[in-house]
């Protein structure tokens, strides 16, 4: 299944290797002091005190509220187990809406990830912010990088993971004034 894509869109591929945490929110901190408004989620992750992953915490750019969908991994999580709470992701689709709706000048989303590779989550909302014409940036681990491409055909523009070519995207793409 393709979606008709309009407006601008990229999706930033990074590896699981890859610390990308913070990167998204950074993008949207450095782009919005120049007056670009921006909706979305952005993630912020919680590591143990052991340095394991711990929770993770999708945060609403317009309101800065916080939702947790990830608890963190106990020593007695068996490997593999995914902690996602799925359930908090309908709390996320309405930031996306808004977005996508509302009157902002991009859209991001942090991330296309194992729910949404499997036809779940927010893929749904991703679609739509894909469909509409309000520009969308979207974080794209390499391990779903081949389901991402049935989905969109392959259309989407391909950005490192790195601000400076985030930064480079939207000024070469941001809607005239």
């Amino acid at each position: 299944m393709a979606v008709i894509m309009m407006g601008k869109k990229a999706a930033v591929l990074f590896n699981n290797n890859e610390s990308v945490d913070g990167l998204f929110a950074d993008f949207v901190k450095k782009i919005t002091a120049s007056g670009i408004t921006v909706g979305g989620i952005v993630q912020e992750m919680h590591s143990t005190k052991h340095g394991k992953m711990g929770s993770i915490d999708a945060i609403e750019v317009d309101t800065a509220k916080r939702i947790n969908i990830k608890t963190p991994h106990l020593p007695t999580t068996t490997p593999g187990t995914c902690l996602l709470d799925a359930s908090m992701l309908a709390e996320c689709s309405s930031a996306i809406h808004r977005a996508i709706n509302g009157n902002f000048d991009l859209v991001v989303i942090e991330k296309f990830g194992r729910q949404e590779a499997k036809g779940e989550g927010l893929i749904d909302e991703i679609m739509a912010a894909l469909a509409s014409d309000t520009p969308a940036i979207i974080a794209l681990p390499e391990g779903y990088k081949n389901e991402w491409d049935k989905i969109t055909g392959g259309e989407i523009e391909i950005l490192p993971a790195n601000i400076d070519a985030m930064v480079a995207w939207w000024n070469n793409k941001k809607p005239a004034p």
